[in-house]
This record gives structure tokens, C-alpha cells and sequence, in this order.
């Protein structure tokens, strides 16, 4: 008899911020995507933890959006 393995699934800030996006590309996809094309191009002459943090406040920001108008 051998035991269920549960699956492992990351648990950090990148998955959260996965399920974020993809609630996000779900709920308003043209906001969702244009704001990844812009995190893409800062990335060009931002340092990574920069462009992190700009991630971080644009899913809030969409997220608030998406959240409180149509």
C-alpha cells in the first residue's frame, strides 16, 4: 500500500505573482498584457529588483482597477 504524494507546488513571491497575472489576463487581457510589455522594457535598463517592485505595485494597481471599475 503506498501513500498519495500531495503535489508540490511552489510557495514563494513568483507563484504569487503567477496567480496574479493570470487572474489578471483573465479579467481585463489587454490591461494585463500591456502592462507586461512595459514590465519587459524596463527590464532593458532597470535593475531586476526594480522592475520586481514595479511588477508588485502594477498587479496591485490592475488588481484594484479590475476590482473597483468596468
Amino acid at each position: 500500500m503506498s501513500a498519495a504524494v500531495p503535489e508540490a507546488r511552489p510557495c514563494g513571491p513568483a507563484d504569487a505573482a503567477q496567480r496574479d497575472w493570470e487572474a489578471l489576463s483573465t479579467a481585463a487581457p489587454q490591461l494585463a498584457a500591456t502592462i507586461r510589455r512595459y514590465l519587459i522594457q524596463l527590464g532593458t535598463f532597470l535593475a531586476p529588483r526594480s522592475v520586481d517592485a514595479a511588477d508588485y505595485t502594477l498587479r496591485q494597481f490592475a488588481g484594484w482597477l479590475t476590482a473597483n471599475t468596468e
